[in-house]
């Protein structure tokens, strides 16, 4: 049986300044504090400097784990080590984090971060305790050539190891930041071909498997995207950063 936890993730980016970013923790923390029910898991990734400062803020006022959590932007596989500049799971699991997302299409690209590669973050960070949240989705060009399920198999195939445990957000790289997202009906369409896909390459864990839609999400279309069939939650960029807005998706998302 599929689980009914929802999930609403936000992904901060490098795009909050401290103060800012300190704010919209405490406004995201009140709302869910009040929040009666415990269907909907809320995760917010800040930036590495701010995940501090921003888990002392939902220790200090007392918010459940099953309401709002800590997540992180990335991790590095190695545990420690001479690795200037890159942070590990443990290091990470160390100061409160709970997930960490892990091959976003800007690290694929712009760091240019192979499947395997990201593999071995999945592993560090279950090892580690994590939740890993997987990233992946087709280009524009890829999309024109038809080759959407053959993209989302390589990426599946590669990027989890066997047995996977934890969380697939379907993010077309034509759709991140663009104001543009999928019809409906193509977003029912690739969501069906990446649970057909976990079923086969992870058939222990494919049922248990979250997934969830990330690609300019904001509250006009999140609850449309929220009634589609197998989406079991939303990854959130730049409607994360403002609170009245990242707290009408969190409301759009069904509860039991």
């Amino acid at each position: 049986m599929r689980n009914t936890l929802k999930f609403v993730i936000g992904n901060w980016k490098m795009l909050s300044q401290q103060q800012h970013a300190l704010l919209l923790a405490r406004d995201l923390a009140s709302y869910c504090k009040k929040q009666s029910h415990h269907s909907v898991r809320t995760v917010i990734c800040p930036t590495f400097t701010q995940l501090v400062s921003v888990e002392k803020i939902i220790s200090e006022m007392q918010i459940a784990s099953d309401s709002l959590a800590l997540g992180a932007q990335d991790c590095y596989p190695a545990k420690e080590g001479a690795f200037t500049g890159d942070v590990s799971a443990t290091m990470l699991s160390d100061i409160g984090v709970r997930y960490v997302i892990i091959g976003h299409s800007e690290r694929r690209q712009k760091h240019h971060e192979s499947n395997e590669f990201i593999c071995e973050k999945v592993k560090s960070a279950l090892e580690a305790g994590l939740i890993p949240v997987i990233c992946i989705g087709e280009t524009l060009a890829e999309r024109q050539e038809g080759k959407t399920a053959q993209i989302l198999e390589e990426q599946i195939l590669g990027s989890l190891p066997q047995n996977f445990s934890g969380i697939i957000a379907y993010e077309p790289v034509w759709a991140i930041g663009t104001g543009i997202t999928p019809t409906m009906d193509e977003l029912q369409e690739n969501i069906s071909i990446i649970r057909t896909l976990l079923e086969k390459h992870q058939p222990k864990t494919a049922s248990q498997t979250p997934l969830l839609y990330g690609g300019s999400v904001k509250s006009d279309q999140s609850a449309d995207i929220f009634s589609i069939n197998g989406v079991d939650g939303v990854l959130v960029g730049g409607a994360s950063l403002k609170a009245d807005e990242f707290i009408k998706i969190i409301q759009s998302a069904p509860k039991d």
